[in-house]
């Protein structure tokens, strides 16, 4: 295990030591301004989970919500998204 503590704040995710609390890295989520959600860390430490909702116009101009999921690779400290169909929760 790594003694690092994960904090989401809005559109960045940020990695501290726990113990010298030194900051690791800081990285913006795909989506600039909108909040990273409903956290999960894999049991391996090898990468973490999370959400987003986005609020978009469609082709006749209404409102819409989608939710996107991404997987942050906690070793190289980048994100990607994961197809949503492939989502089941």
């Amino acid at each position: 295990m790594r003694p690092y503590i994960y904090i989401a704040q809005g559109d960045k995710f940020s990695i501290y030591h726990l113990i010298s609390g030194a900051l690791i890295n800081t990285t913006r989520s795909p989506l600039v301004d909108v909040d990273l959600t409903n956290l999960v860390i894999h049991p391996n430490g090898s990468m973490l989970l999370s959400s987003n909702s986005e609020t978009y116009l469609d082709e006749n101009e209404l409102e819409e919500t989608r939710i996107n999921h991404y997987q942050f690779d906690l070793n190289s400290y980048q994100f990607s998204q994961i197809n949503s169909d492939k989502i089941t929760i």
